[in-house]
């Protein structure tokens, strides 16, 4: 599996696992989206630049 894919998986299963301990949205889950954010915005440019190179 890709290595940012499986972060992003990592993040988001945090997330989830936040959520459902806590019931409640927090600051802790904001910080985690962020990082979520900036890993889809690195695999959309990685996917980006192999679509370039392949075409």
């Amino acid at each position: 599996m890709d290595a940012l894919l499986a972060q992003k998986m990592a993040l988001e299963n945090e997330w989830n696992n936040t959520y459902l301990k806590t019931g409640v949205y927090s600051v802790d889950m904001k910080d985690i989206e962020a990082k979520i954010s900036c890993i889809k915005g690195r695999i959309i440019q990685r996917d980006i630049a192999r679509a370039k190179f392949n075409y």
